[in-house]
C-alpha cells in the first residue's frame, strides 16, 4: 500500500511542476497573443477561468498517465520531485513577475 500512495505522490508532484510552469507559459502567450486570450474568453466566459480549467485538467491527467507508468518510487525520487516543483514555481513566479515589470516599464 506504501508504494502505491508513493506512485501517486510523485507522480502528482511531477504533474503539478508540468502545470505550474505551463500556468506561467499561457499567462505570458496569452498577454502577447490577443487570439489565445479571446479563445479562452469565448471557451469559458473569461480567461482566468479557461486557464484554471486547462490547468486543472492537465494536472490530473498528468498525474493519473504518469502514476500509471511509474513502476517503483522511494523517498529519494520524491523528494527530488518534489524539490522540481519549489524550482519550477519559483521559475514560473519569477517569469510572470518579470513579464510584467516589463510591460509595465
Amino acid at each position: 500500500m506504501v508504494d502505491k500512495h508513493f506512485r501517486t505522490l510523485y507522480a502528482f508532484a511531477i504533474s503539478a511542476s508540468v502545470t505550474v510552469l505551463s500556468i506561467a507559459i499561457i499567462t505570458i502567450w496569452a498577454d502577447l497573443y490577443a487570439p489565445l486570450k479571446d479563445w479562452l474568453k469565448a471557451m469559458f466566459t473569461h480567461h482566468w477561468i479557461g486557464k484554471s480549467v486547462l490547468s486543472a485538467a492537465l494536472f490530473l491527467i498528468l498525474g493519473g498517465v504518469i502514476g500509471l507508468l511509474v513502476s517503483k518510487v522511494d523517498e529519494n525520487k520524491i523528494a527530488t520531485a518534489l524539490w522540481w516543483l519549489v524550482g519550477c514555481s519559483i521559475i514560473a513566479t519569477l517569469a510572470i513577475w518579470g513579464f510584467y515589470l516589463i510591460e509595465t516599464f
